[in-house]
C-alpha cells in the first residue's frame, strides 16, 4: 500500500513539474490550459503522453527541420528563377497571404483537373504513372496493406521495371508497412524512406509531429494534391465503412514544381539525398495557384495561417468541408465574425470520423456555431467524408491534405494550394451543394434533446482536443 501511494505521489509531482513546463512553452492559451489541466488532474496517463509526443514543437523537430531545410536554399533559388516568368501579383488578400508564409509565389499558366471520388483518382495516378518515363515521387501519410496498397506497389513496381526511377515515401505512424510489402519495390530498384521527425537529432520523442502530406509527382509535370490516402476504404472498398467522400486535384504547370520540391524537402530531411528531377517550368493552362507546404516551424503555422486568411477575406459565402472541426479558437472566431458580417457560412462534417473523441469535439463546436450564429452545420450519415476544401465567394478554393483542426495547423506536416479560376470555383460549388443537399442539417433542437452524460462527454472532448 505505501508503495502504490509512494508511485502516486511522484506521478503528481512529475504533474504539477510537467503543467509548469507546459505552461512556458510557446503555444496557444487554449493548449496550455488543456495540457496543464490534464497532466495536474490524471498524471499517471499525461505525463507520459507529455513527454512522448506533446512537448512544444519550437524545440528539437522544427530546430532541426529549419537547419536541414537551410541547405536547399540555393537549390530553391534556382526554382524561384525557373518559376520567375509565371508569378503574377494576385489580388486575392490570400495568395499574397500564402506567397509570403513560404517562398514559393502565386504562378499561373497552370491546369487542374478535379476528382470526386476515390476510383477517379486513383485510375489518373495509375494512368499516369504507367506513362511516367523518368521518375516517380509519391508520397502518402497512408498506405495500407490490402488490395489498393497491393494494387499501387504494382504499379510502382511495373513503373521500376520499364526503368522509371520510384522514390516512395510515407508516413510510417499509420501505414505500418513492413519488409515483405516494400521488397518488391526495392527489388526493381526503388528508393523508400519513412518520415521521421527525431532524424538528425538526439531527441527520439519527436512522434507528435506527422506528415500527413498526399503528393504524387510524375516526371516533373504532373503532380496529384488532395485528401485520399492509399487503401480500400479510400475507394469505398470498405463494407464497415461504405461510401468514401474525398477529393484530389490533379495539376499541371509551373506550380508542380512548388510540390516536387514539398516532396524534395520531406526526402533530403530523412535521407539527406536530392533526388534528380526535372526543374523545367512550361505552361498547360490559365488557372492561378498559390502552394504552401506547412509545417511546423517557430511557433509558425502555415496551414492555419491560410485558412484564415481564406474566411477574413469572404464577403458572400464560406463553404466548408472537414472530417473535423476542431480549430482553435481563432479559427472559430474567424467563422463567427464572418456569419456576423452577413457572409453566409455552410460547414459539413461526417457522422462519423476515424477518431471517435474528434467526432464529440466537432459537436461541441458545431454547437457552439449554431446557437450563437447564423453558420448552418452539416452532417453526412452514411460513409465517410474525408474531403477538406473551402471555397470563398467566386473567388477561389483553399484545398489539399490539411483539415481544419488543431493537429494541421499546428502539428502536422501538410500540402494546401489556394486555386483562382471560374471553372474550378463553379465545379466546387456544384461539388460541395451536392454535398450539402445529401446531408443532415443540425439544429439546436438536436442539442437540447441531449443527455447530460453526452453534454459532459462532449466538453471533455472539446478540451482535449489538442491532445488529440
Amino acid at each position: 500500500m505505501k508503495t502504490f501511494l509512494l508511485i502516486n505521489l511522484l506521478f503528481y509531482l512529475a504533474g504539477l513539474a510537467s503543467a509548469a513546463h507546459a505552461l512556458v512553452q510557446p503555444r496557444d492559451n487554449f493548449s496550455k490550459f488543456a495540457w496543464s489541466a490534464s497532466l495536474s488532474i490524471l498524471p499517471q496517463l499525461f505525463v507520459p503522453w507529455y513527454w512522448l509526443v506533446g512537448r512544444s514543437f519550437s524545440g528539437g523537430f522544427a530546430k532541426n527541420r529549419s537547419e536541414k531545410l537551410a541547405e536547399l536554399q540555393e537549390h530553391e533559388e534556382r526554382i524561384l528563377q525557373e518559376l520567375q516568368p509565371f508569378v503574377v501579383r494576385s489580388d486575392s488578400p490570400v495568395a499574397v497571404a500564402m506567397s509570403e508564409i513560404d517562398r514559393f509565389p502565386t504562378t499561373d499558366g497552370n491546369s487542374v483537373e478535379i476528382f470526386k471520388d476515390g476510383p477517379a483518382t486513383f485510375e489518373a495516378i495509375y494512368s499516369a504513372m504507367d506513362q511516367a518515363q523518368e521518375y516517380i515521387f509519391a508520397q502518402f501519410y497512408e498506405i495500407r496493406d490490402d488490395r489498393t496498397g497491393k494494387e499501387f506497389r504494382d504499379h510502382l513496381e511495373r513503373a521500376g521495371r520499364r526503368g522509371v526511377r520510384v522514390y516512395l515515401f510515407y508516413d510510417p505512424f499509420e501505414s505500418g508497412l513492413d519488409d515483405e510489402w516494400l521488397q518488391p519495390l526495392r527489388d526493381v530498384g526503388a528508393e523508400v524512406a519513412a518520415h521521421d521527425p527525431s532524424v538528425g537529432y538526439t531527441d527520439p520523442y519527436e512522434g507528435n509531429f506527422r506528415n500527413h502530406r498526399k503528393n504524387c509527382i510524375v516526371d516533373g509535370e504532373t503532380a496529384f494534391i488532395g485528401g485520399h490516402n492509399v487503401g480500400d476504404a479510400y475507394l469505398s472498398r470498405d463494407p464497415e465503412v461504405g461510401h468514401w467522400r474525398d477529393t484530389h486535384f490533379r495539376v499541371k504547370g509551373p506550380a508542380v514544381l512548388v510540390a516536387q520540391q514539398s516532396f524534395i524537402r520531406d526526402y533530403f530531411h530523412v535521407t539527406g539525398d536530392v533526388p534528380p528531377a526535372r526543374w523545367k517550368a512550361s505552361r498547360h493552362g490559365s488557372v492561378r495557384m498559390t502552394i504552401v507546404p506547412s509545417e511546423p516551424r517557430d511557433f509558425w503555422d502555415p496551414a492555419g495561417l491560410s485558412y484564415l486568411s481564406a474566411l477574413n477575406s469572404a464577403q458572400e459565402k464560406i463553404w466548408l468541408s472537414s472530417p473535423y472541426l476542431i480549430p482553435d479558437e481563432k479559427g472559430l472566431a474567424a467563422l463567427e465574425a464572418a456569419a456576423l458580417r452577413g457572409v453566409e457560412v455552410k460547414i459539413i462534417i461526417p457522422e462519423e470520423s476515424e477518431v471517435k473523441l474528434a467526432d464529440c469535439a466537432n459537436l461541441t463546436n458545431a454547437e457552439r456555431l449554431i446557437t450563437h450564429s447564423k453558420i448552418e452545420i452539416y452532417r453526412k450519415c452514411q460513409g465517410a467524408l474525408h474531403q477538406k476544401a473551402l471555397l470563398v465567394d467566386d473567388k477561389g478554393v483553399l484545398v489539399g491534405s490539411a483539415n481544419f483542426d488543431y493537429r494541421s495547423f499546428r502539428l502536422n506536416l501538410e500540402l494546401v494550394a489556394w486555386i483562382e479560376d471560374n471553372d474550378i470555383v463553379k465545379s466546387m460549388d456544384e461539388l460541395l451543394g451536392s454535398d450539402f443537399e445529401k446531408a443532415e442539417k443540425l439544429s439546436r433542437e438536436f442539442f437540447e434533446k441531449e443527455s447530460a452524460p453526452q453534454r459532459l462527454k462532449r466538453s471533455v472532448a472539446k478540451m482535449l482536443h489538442p491532445l488529440l
